[in-house]
C-alpha cells in the first residue's frame, strides 16, 4: 500500500491556501495549486480506502468461511447427539424388556419349583 505522508510544510501550505480560499483572497495560481493538492490528497485517500475495503472484504470472506465451517460442524454434532439420544432410548427399551422377561422367568420358576430364583 502506498502511503502518502504529508510534511508539516505541505500541511501548512494547504491550510494557508484553504484560509485564503475561505477569505476570498485566493489568487488564480493558488486556486490551481490548492486544486492540485486536494486532488493528490483525494487520490491518496481513494487508494488508502481501496486497500482498507479490500482488507475488510478479505476479513469478511474469512469470517464467512469460518462461520460455514462452524455451522456444518454444529449440524454434524446435532446429528450425532440425536443418534446418541436414540441409542440411549433403544438401550433403555432393551433393558426394560430384559427386566420384564427376567421377572417373567423368575415367576414361572417360582410357580414350578416353589423356590425363588436367585440372580447370578
Amino acid at each position: 500500500m502506498r502511503r502518502m505522508t504529508i510534511s508539516d510544510r505541505e500541511n501548512e501550505r494547504f491550510n494557508d491556501l484553504r484560509l485564503k480560499e475561505v477569505g476570498g483572497t485566493l489568487s488564480e495560481a493558488e486556486q490551481v495549486e490548492l486544486a492540485a493538492i486536494m486532488q493528490t490528497r483525494l487520490q491518496a485517500s481513494d487508494e488508502f480506502l481501496d486497500v482498507v475495503v479490500a482488507r475488510v472484504r478479505q476479513t469478511h470472506d474469512n469470517l464467512q468461511q469460518r462461520l460455514s465451517h462452524y455451522q456444518a460442524e454444529s449440524e454434524a454434532l446435532a446429528t450425532l447427539l440425536l443418534q446418541q439420544e436414540q441409542l440411549v432410548s433403544d438401550a433403555t427399551q432393551w433393558l426394560t424388556e430384559f427386566d420384564r422377561r427376567n421377572q417373567h422367568i423368575q415367576q414361572i420358576y417360582t410357580q414350578l419349583t416353589g423356590e425363588t430364583l436367585l440372580p447370578a
